[in-house]
Order: C-alpha cells, then structure tokens, then sequence
C-alpha cells in the first residue's frame, strides 16, 4: 500500500480496495484500507499534528531564504494552540505593483484532519496571466477571519493605489473591507445568482437591501477591466486543493 501511495499521492482508499482485489486477489475492507492509506501518507508525509509545529521553520526559510515575501503565524496565546496562517511570496507582491488594481478573493473549506478554511486573493496581470497575491489558513471562515486576511493583505499590497475587489460576497467579507480598505470598490455576484433562482417577482425587496455599487455597472465607481465574477479566485482553489495533499 506504501507504494501505490508513493506513486499516486491522491490516491483514495476505494481506489486501493480495487487494486487490491484485482492484482492481488484481496478482499480488504474499505475501513482497513482507509487506515492503510493514512499511515501511508504519514510515513511519506508526516504526521499532520506535527507539521503545525514546522510551521515555524517554514516562516523563518521563506523570510530569510526569500526576502521581501511576508509570513504570519497567528495563534492563541493562552493555549498556544495555531489559529492562522498567512503568506505572500516576494515575486507575487512585485507582480501586482505593476498589474492592474484588481484583486480577486474567495474562500473554501479544507476536508482533511483539522478541517480549517483557505483564503485567497488573485490578480491578474496585463497578459490576463493569473497569480495568487497571498493566501492563508484559517479556522473557520468567520467574520474575524476576513479581516485579519485583509488587514496582512494591507501589509504587502501598495495602498497608494485604489483597489477594486472582486468576491461572492463571502460571510463578513463586505463588512470588513470597508474598515481595511475604506478606499476601495468592492463588486460581488452572489445576489444576482440567487436572483436568478428565486425569481423576478422577488427582485424589489431583494435588491432594496443591496446596496448598487457592489452589483450594478452604471453605479460602480472602481475599474473591474470587464472582470464580472471571482472565477480567477476560484480556479486557483481549484488547482492547490487537486495538488495539495494536506488539503
């Protein structure tokens, strides 16, 4: 099992229960497998508690082995217990600064061991090229955590620039960028799609509550450069999630 692992990091369990029976003429359980694979991964790995704990050591390298990047580590104080984590590399905070002020954020939720959520922020640049300005690891995706996310965010991004942002209107995200970046726009596309699902007789009092420069073109003051949706955000996501063992 060692080696299927080894040679197939993203191998799932049911996938070894068939190589078993079919190779091997096994019939293992899908439970017993399960462990296999964990152990596996351990072994190739390491142990994931463990590895909260190198997060120091990795802060530190990317510091001092990749100056000008940014690394903060926030845990409780109390419990010394880890809280959150955020990074951005050198190369990504220099692309930015002669990019277009468009930043795009989104967040997902992580399924491994101690669940946690990813938060990220994309930019694009002239050549449409996509590049991530800075992501972190939080506990949850609270209204604490967006931000914390941003206030790191304004540590690396040059806030002599007017920002726009591009988000679904993730929980406490709107509320949180009028503090940290009192100055930027903010469009969101969440509320037009659950429009489209609850029906245009619903679309008065909907819309009441939404405020026109986060959704509608002729009131928004910021430049979207014909950026509508946090696609760029989510195919980023996408990508880390199929190639990060971890998540």
């Amino acid at each position: 099992m060692y080696e299927i692992v080894r040679d197939k990091p993203l191998t799932r369990p049911c996938e070894v229960v068939t190589i078993l029976k079919r190779d091997y003429g096994l019939d293992v359980s899908y439970h017993v497998v399960w462990l296999g694979v964990e152990k596996a991964k351990a072994v190739i790995h390491g142990d994931h508690s463990l590895s909260f704990d190198q997060l120091r050591w990795y802060s530190d390298a990317v510091m001092r082995y990749n100056p000008g990047s940014y690394v903060n580590i926030d845990y409780d104080t109390s419990s010394r217990q880890f809280c959150r984590f955020f990074v951005s590399f050198a190369a990504c905070i220099s692309e930015f600064n002669s990019c277009w002020s468009l930043l795009f954020l989104d967040g997902t939720f992580l399924k491994r061991k101690y669940k946690g959520q990813l938060l990220v922020t994309m930019a694009k640049d002239r050549n449409n090229g996509l590049f991530p300005i800075a992501f972190a690891i939080v506990d949850s995706e609270t209204t604490a955590n967006w931000p914390w996310f941003l206030h790191e965010l304004g540590k690396v991004i040059d806030g002599k620039h007017q920002i726009t942002f591009i988000s679904d209107c993730n929980l406490g995200l709107l509320e949180a960028m009028l503090k940290v970046f009192p100055s930027a726009h903010h469009g969101f596309h969440e509320k037009l799609a659950k429009l489209k699902e609850e029906g245009k007789q619903r679309a008065h009092t909907f819309f009441k509550d939404l405020a026109p420069e986060h959704w509608a073109n002729s009131y928004f003051r910021g430049m979207r450069y014909g950026e509508m949706t946090s696609n760029a955000a989510e195919s980023f996501i996408i990508r880390l999630k199929k190639h990060a063992i971890f998540l």
